[in-house]
């Protein structure tokens, strides 16, 4: 597909610096898009219980994303290397200074925030509009077997480049499941908790289920094809699915506690090792005489 095919499909990546309200648009020649979902949980091990006591911090997203700039004509070439300059300078914050006076690095007035948006898979979910975030940096290199341009006043630029990036995602929407017990909406939202993150809708998202291997009617189809969705809650996990200020933590009679300091064996001491060394030595020479008997 050509660049103005993309453009003209709307399928595009689209930058916004908030310090400085510039955008930087680049037709989607999408090479790359992998995005990361992360739970976070400190552990904390106890004598003799085999699992650990775990309690939950935070689920994190982050978006890798890759993708290729090709110039059809010397004038796009020009305006590409703009573009990605453009873009390089939005990892930039931005300061204060009074009339006369040269900005201080210490009183920084803006960190550079972006907003980022690829069709519907980088999108704010709420409202459909650009993701809130921040890009960890750019990394920019030519495609050398596409060539290069070379002006009259000794320019050259690139026909095509590649540029990948790591977008960390700040909410501005509610994320989790809110609501009663009986019935968890995620987002506090209707529409959210449908759309959340790629605007698809799960057939059987707002079905409750005593257990998923209990599909209902309306999914049976869905099950013999490979699978289906629902909630469920078995016996026994109740204190573990109301949430992070219901978390139960394993009652102490569960968890293997100390023998008293009476119940440890004594060690054993130089003589003792020397006999059991003995011992297993006559039981080996017990073993093999027997055996040399019958030869």
């Amino acid at each position: 597909m050509s660049v103005k095919a993309l453009k003209n499909a709307g399928q595009k990546i689209v930058f916004y610096h908030l310090v400085s309200r510039r955008t930087v648009v680049f037709p989607a020649f999408v090479t790359q898009f992998e995005d990361q979902f992360t739970s976070d949980w400190n552990e904390e091990y106890a004598f003799g219980r085999m699992d650990p006591i775990s309690t939950f911090k935070r689920t994190g997203r982050k978006i890798n994303l890759g993708w290729q700039i090709v110039a059809e004509s010397e004038v796009e070439a020009v305006h590409n290397l703009g573009r990605i300059s453009t873009l390089m300078k939005m990892l930039y914050p931005s300061y204060n200074s009074a009339e006369g006076q040269l900005p201080s690095a210490t009183h920084i007035a803006g960190p550079p925030l972006m907003r980022v948006r690829f069709m519907n898979l980088i999108q704010n979910s709420a409202n459909g509009e650009e993701l809130l975030g921040y890009v960890g940096g750019f990394s920019t290199s030519p495609i050398l077997d596409s060539g290069f341009i070379e002006t009259s006043n000794g320019a050259i630029y690139p026909k095509a480049y590649e540029i990948s990036c790591t977008f960390t995602v700040l909410h501005t929407h509610k994320v989790g499941w809110y609501g009663s017990p009986e019935n968890r909406m995620f987002s506090d939202d209707p529409v959210n908790s449908r759309n959340y993150p790629y605007a698809a809708t799960d057939p059987g998202f707002d079905e409750l289920r005593e257990r998923p291997s209990q599909p209902t009617e309306t999914h049976e189809q869905d099950e013999l094809l490979g699978g289906y969705s629902g909630v469920a809650v078995y016996e026994g996990d109740e204190d573990y699915v109301g949430g992070f200020s219901d978390f139960a933590e394993p009652p102490l009679s569960s968890i293997m506690s100390l023998p008293p300091e009476g119940d440890f064996p004594e060690r054993n001491t130089s003589e003792s090792i020397e006999e059991n060394q003995a011992a297993d030595q006559q039981e080996l020479l017990m073993t093999i005489n027997p055996m040399m008997s019958g030869v």
